[in-house]
């Protein structure tokens, strides 16, 4: 039971972080260009 809880909670941090990396690549990315429109 625990060693399920403690996979669960892995999972859940690791989906998390997973998104958050997602988010803010897509922002780097939309900055860059949205820099390179500027020049």
């Amino acid at each position: 039971m625990s060693s399920m809880l403690t996979h669960y909670t892995v999972e859940l941090i690791l989906r998390f972080y997973h998104k958050a990396l997602l988010m803010v690549s897509i922002d780097l990315f939309t900055a860059e260009q949205f820099h390179s429109q500027l020049i």
